[in-house]
């Protein structure tokens, strides 16, 4: 597949456009070809795909799952962001590695936004 801009690619095999996947196959795609990122640009579609797949994964593989996740909400709400707590290793590490694979022990920051920017410079005007 080739993509011709952020929302149109087409298929090598047929010739037809569609649409890139917008889930956590294409995040971890990149890693195939290039070393385990530290910061992600991602869209808000995958952030989507990406947490579901990990909230999902954890439902599957903790019991304690439920008490966890009433806490990690109810810190959200109260403001409180964090990896580190009881919650995140006893339950939420495991999952997150299961989904990002060698990517959970070096992502650092994620970045949202609408899509991608494309800067266009003529070099005759500078």
């Amino acid at each position: 597949m080739v993509c011709l801009s952020a929302n149109r690619c087409v298929s090598k095999s047929k010739g037809n456009i569609v649409a890139p996947t917008l889930d956590v196959t294409d995040i971890l795609s990149a890693i195939k070809r290039i070393p385990s990122p530290t910061l992600l640009f991602l869209k808000p579609e995958h952030i989507q795909s990406l947490t579901s797949s990990v909230i999902n994964h954890a439902k599957k593989s903790s019991f304690i799952y439920p008490l966890a996740w009433r806490h990690k909400f109810a810190g959200l709400r109260e403001g409180f962001l964090s990896k580190d707590s009881l919650w995140d290793r006893t339950v939420f590490d495991g999952a997150r590695e299961a989904v990002l694979d060698k990517m959970a022990e070096t992502l650092r920051a994620v970045v949202i936004s609408g899509g991608v920017f494309l800067l266009f410079l003529d070099n005759n005007q500078y």
